[in-house]
């Protein structure tokens, strides 16, 4: 009973600090750094927490928890925030988009909405999405500075990067080389590296800091995407933007809000 008053008062204190590493998380709970790593080992293994790609070395809860729990605001307000953005990209170009945000080492759909064409793409498993594979998770890795973005790709790499087609990028260089076009595009690709008749366009919905908060994608069959992917890609990478200076917007906006007079 003991250890699991530990792992609760662990994952809580990762909840509160989040990202934190271990060290912080130990004095912060004025616990053994060894009591706390056995109990974070223990959580990750549960699927309740995950080392954050983003910034490794640092803990952070699994956004599926949050969600599943619906007890998520931030999730949830960026969801409310892109989902005009995501229903314009799919009425405009008739194809499946979705919102992922990268959680540990696989992507997590936060929203999707079919296309209107006869003929769509249909994901494989979204919910064990890999981020070397995804275009809305290379376009959050593109928007990181190069020297993140490298450290972020090296540690993706540590634990191997599984091939799903012929296609798939499984060298961290050449993976990185993709992100970094993906950086000077303004928007990722991948054409049939996950499912072998499928392309993706990605870009990133990024923080009034610049920091990659998820990423929208596109999904198309490949005989109809794959002689227009510059086109789709500035379509998504349009929708992203948008997106992210609506969430400025509103972030500018709620200090003003909170020190109007009667607030």
């Amino acid at each position: 009973m003991r250890s699991v008053r530990t792992a609760l008062q662990v994952f809580e204190g990762v909840a509160r600090h989040q990202p934190v590493g271990l060290s912080q998380l130990a004095r912060e709970l004025a616990l053994p750094k060894a009591t706390v790593q056995r109990s974070l080992a223990a959580l990750a293994d549960a699927g309740w927490l995950v080392q954050d790609l983003l910034d490794p070395g640092r803990w952070t809860v699994a956004t599926r928890v949050a969600l599943l729990a619906e007890a998520a605001p931030p999730a949830q307000a960026l969801r409310a925030a892109v989902h005009p953005h995501l229903v314009d990209l799919r009425d405009t170009t008739g194809e499946t988009v979705g919102l992922f945000t990268i959680d540990g080492d696989h992507m997590v759909m936060l929203e999707v909405l079919d296309g209107t064409h006869v003929v769509r793409a249909v994901e494989r498993d979204t919910s064990a999405l890999p981020v070397h594979v995804s275009a809305a998770g290379r376009a959050m890795l593109s928007a990181l500075e190069p020297r993140e973005r490298r450290l972020a790709i090296e540690r993706l790499a540590g634990g191997g990067l599984t091939a799903y087609t012929e296609r798939s990028s499984v060298d961290a260089s050449a993976l990185l080389a993709k992100v970094d076009d993906a950086a000077a595009t303004g928007f990722a690709v991948i054409d049939g590296e996950y499912i072998d008749d499928l392309c993706g366009l990605g870009a990133a919905v990024v923080a009034p800091d610049g920091r990659p908060l998820a990423g929208i994608a596109l999904l198309a069959p490949a005989f109809r995407a794959r002689d227009r992917l510059e086109s789709l890609g500035g379509q998504v990478a349009n929708a992203a933007q948008t997106a992210s200076s609506a969430i400025a917007g509103a972030a500018a906006a709620a200090p003003a809000a909170a020190s109007a007079p009667g607030a």
